[in-house]
C-alpha cells in the first residue's frame, strides 16, 4: 500500500450543490500538476472540465472506471497522458461521499 499512496487523490463529495473537495493529493500528482490542490475544490482549479465531468458520472453510475492514456491537459508539465481508476466510495453504503483516484502519468 504504501507504494501506492503518491499516486492517489481523494475527494469528498458535498450536494446541494454538488461539489467536490479536494481531501487528499499524493506526492506523485503533486509533481505532475505542480502544485498542492489539498483543501480546495475541484471547480476552483483551471482546465478540468472532463475531470469534473467524469467524477459528476462518478456519482451518479456508483461504478468505478479506469481510463488509460488520456491527454494530460490541465498541467504544464511535461507528461503528454495519464491513466486513472475512479473509484466511488459510500460511508453508507448507499450514497457516494467520497472519491477515490488512482493515477499513473506518462
Amino acid at each position: 500500500m504504501p507504494k501506492l499512496l503518491p499516486n492517489l487523490t481523494l475527494f469528498d463529495v458535498e450536494r446541494r450543490p454538488l461539489r467536490f473537495r479536494i481531501r487528499l493529493v499524493g506526492t506523485a500528482i503533486v509533481a505532475a500538476m505542480g502544485k498542492d490542490t489539498t483543501g480546495l475544490y475541484l471547480d476552483q482549479l483551471d482546465r478540468i472540465e472532463a475531470v469534473e465531468r467524469r467524477a459528476c458520472e462518478l456519482v451518479e453510475s456508483k461504478s468505478p472506471y479506469f481510463l488509460s492514456d488520456q491527454p494530460l491537459s490541465w498541467t504544464h508539465r511535461d507528461y503528454k497522458t495519464y491513466s486513472v481508476l475512479g473509484l466511488p466510495l459510500a460511508s453508507d453504503g448507499k450514497s457516494v461521499d467520497m472519491l477515490l483516484y488512482s493515477m499513473l502519468f506518462s
